[in-house]
């Protein structure tokens, strides 16, 4: 049925159409008006700005910056240009980085989109990496209300430069942090002056510090006070020593002074005294200035540091009087040392000159070598004696702990220092006192060397007809398994001053030199004593009297073996006299000896053939192992082998023979005959598969008993 209208109703349609059309065209000059209040309130200041229809997609026309710039024909496209092409291009010419993640989704039409339905106003910030620009985009999102289309906005700025000084601002403000937290950290008062207005804020504050101010103000924490300088010259008039301190710490901690001294450098500091609780103290001031312009100062207590630092002066000025108390020590040592080895130098060569023009003589000729051989030997003593102080320095002194007897070393001692006793006349004895157990670990070596050297002291420093005691005893032990031992070396020789006893033990100390006592020494042995002493374990002291005499103390705990105990105490001993005629002590016994050296060669082969020993020579490993390969089995007893040669050395060379197929052959007693003669050397023969070591220079008594083991065994 057709719906008929009266005149009434088209009057109320036509009056709605025409109000729809009025609301259509009120929202569209709105729409217009904040487009043209964005673009008015963004366009002067933005980099650029452009306005896109995202149902549509594409720019149609071109975007400027605003140094007149085509934005989109320098990414190398036309127009008409799809937005997502131009934002994928966008980010890849500048290498875009966003400061949010999520802003990422705003470089594409669908992200756009998205974003509408969340906020039609929103900002976001990228970084510019190619360029080092920061941006920072303004977005409207608004609906045209007559095509309906989503209209999109937007207008970068570029705010690198609030960026950097926002940035610069919160280091600035880091840094102050920083420095505040260090000194309020390590300075019990700190204080953030403003030198602008003469003001100062209290930071931290230990009221211990200023038990002498009677400004109330502070106790305030944190509060700003007035006048600085005004409030500083109180402090400190009422705190100071005397009005002369206070005056120079007024002048040094003011405003001007403080500001002048900080354009110099980086921190300022005053250090003054100051009364805290009727105590006189060491303060220090230190000055930092931040750099918005501001200046901490910190104060704190010097007084322990001052002390260190006192002590630490005193430490350093010790060691170097100590360095060059050593290095004179050294210079003196040298100076005796050029007089102590030339001496016996000198009778070497003099008396060798000697016995060559009275060759004819042979009482003459008997008795200069009988003085060389004196010479020689002292001579080799002053050489060892360096080498082992050397050796210890260097940390390469070793002690090395066996199984041993003490009644053995005793009777070494007895046999070795008897006939020196006897020889410069002195009155003697060797006394032990409750020696329970014998059987101990010790560096048997170093335990000899330890008591030779302090009877050899004794009896060198003794005139004769005086006295030498020799007493060990052995004490309680507190330590379950070990033995406790003393050994006590007096005499009543010519002493020493108390002065230099407290040196005895020191390297290179002598009291008077070789030429002004008499008496030869280095100055070494017995600190190389107090060092073996000390390396075992021990301890050893000095008492000592001039004109009067010495004695010395050294004391050992030694691990037992087993429980050994003496039942009978035999302190006798018997001097060996050996008169068997050394002609017959070798008779046969067949030697290869390998040395490279001529002289050495020479001297050995003369030596073992005055004894019968029948010699052959090979000037290197090399020739001897070559020797023992060819050779029958029995044609060699034994060999005696050089160590440092060319062509092969020692060592090598025993391994070498060590492993011939004829086993024979191979088990050849061999004996290293080498100027190595430490400890370390002795054992590297051993390691190498030498069965003995003797040390050059050569003590043909040592030899002949090694050789005549070996022949024995």
């Amino acid at each position: 049925m057709e719906q008929r209208y009266d005149e009434k109703d088209r009057d109320i349609i036509n009056d709605s159409i025409k109000n729809y059309d009025e609301q259509i065209e009120d929202q569209r000059m709105q729409l217009e008006a904040e487009r043209a209040q964005f673009r008015a309130a963004l366009t002067e200041n933005a980099w650029y700005s452009y306005t896109l229809d995202l149902d549509d997609g594409y720019f149609r026309e071109e975007i400027y910056d605003y140094s007149g710039q085509p934005i989109i024909e320098e990414l190398g496209l036309e127009l008409p240009a799809y937005y997502d092409e131009v934002a994928r291009r966008y980010k890849e010419k500048y290498r875009i980085v966003f400061a949010n993640s999520k802003d990422a989704s705003i470089f594409s039409l669908e992200g756009l989109r998205a974003s509408f339905l969340e906020s039609k106003r929103f900002s976001i910030e990228y970084q510019m990496t190619a360029i080092d620009k920061t941006v920072n985009s303004l977005v409207l999102l608004a609906e045209d209300p007559v095509t309906g289309h989503l209209i999109y906005n937007a207008a970068a700025f570029d705010i690198t430069e609030k960026v950097q000084e926002e940035q610069a601002r919160q280091r600035m403000l880091m840094d102050a942090y920083m420095v505040t937290a260090a000194l309020t950290e390590e300075y019990v008062n700190t204080f953030r002056v403003n030198p602008d207005n003469n003001s100062f804020e209290i930071l931290k504050f230990d009221s211990r510090s200023f038990q002498n101010i009677q400004a109330k103000s502070f106790s305030e924490y944190n509060k700003v006070i007035n006048d600085f300088d005004e409030t500083i010259s109180a402090i400190f008039r009422s705190s100071s020593p005397s009005e002369a301190e206070a005056n120079e710490t007024i002048n040094a901690i003011n405003i001007n002074r403080i500001l002048n001294e900080l354009e110099k450098k980086d921190y300022y500091i005053v250090n003054y005294r100051q009364m805290v609780n009727e105590t006189l103290t060491n303060q220090q001031a230190k000055f930092i200035k931040l750099s918005d312009g501001r200046i901490i100062m910190a104060i704190r207590n010097v007084d322990d540091i001052l002390q260190r630092e006192k002590q630490q002066r005193e430490f350093v000025e010790d060691a170097l009087a100590q360095a060059k108390n050593a290095n004179r020590a050294k210079t003196i040592f040298l100076n005796n040392m050029s007089h102590d080895i030339r001496t016996p130098m000198n009778a070497i060569i003099g008396y060798t000159t000697l016995a060559l023009n009275n060759l004819e003589d042979k009482n003459k000729v008997n008795d200069y070598l009988n003085k060389i051989n004196i010479s020689s030997n002292h001579l080799l003593s002053l050489i060892n004696n360096v080498l082992d102080m050397s050796r210890i320095e260097a940390g390469k002194f070793n002690v090395e702990v066996n199984e041993t007897s003490i009644d053995d070393v005793i009777r070494e001692i007895r046999t070795i220092v008897l006939a020196e006793l006897k020889k410069h006349n002195l009155n003697h004895s060797f006394e032990i006192k409750d020696l329970k157990n014998t059987r101990i670990l010790c560096d048997r070596l170093r335990l000899n060397q330890v008591l030779l050297n302090c009877i050899s002291n004794a009896i060198k420093f003794t005139p004769a007809n005086g006295r030498v005691d020799i007493i060990l005893s052995q004490l309680p032990s507190d330590r379950a398994g070990y033995g406790k031992y003393e050994f006590i070396v007096r005499d009543t020789g010519i002493g020493m001053s108390k002065e230099f006893a407290e040196h005895i033990f020191e390297p290179f100390s002598r009291e008077q030199n070789s030429t002004g006592s008499g008496i030869q020494g280095t100055g070494l042995g017995m600190s190389i004593t107090k060092n073996i002493v000390d390396m075992m374990g021990g301890e050893i002291s000095v008492t000592s009297k001039k004109g009067e005499g010495t004695e010395l103390v050294i004391k050992f705990s030694f691990p037992l073996v087993g429980n050994n105990i003496i039942k009978k105490k035999n302190t006798s001993v018997t001097l060996k006299n050996d008169n068997t005629q050394k002609e017959n002590i070798l008779m046969g016994v067949k030697i290869l000896l390998v040395e490279d050296n001529e002289l050495n060669r020479e001297i050995a082969e003369e030596i073992l053939s005055e004894y019968g020993a029948l010699i052959e020579i090979a000037i290197d490993g090399s020739e001897a192992v070559e020797i023992i390969s060819n050779s029958s089995p029995n044609r060699f007893d034994l060999v005696l082998m050089d160590v440092q040669m060319p062509v092969m050395d020692g060592y090598t060379a025993t391994k070498s023979i060590r492993s011939l197929e004829d086993a024979k052959k191979a088990s050849i007693p061999i004996i290293a005959m080498t100027a190595n003669a430490f400890e370390e050397d002795k054992k590297l023969a051993y390691d190498a598969g030498m069965n003995s070591h003797v040390s050059k220079p050569i003590n043909v008594e040592q030899l002949i008993d090694e050789i005549k083991k070996i022949i024995n065994d």
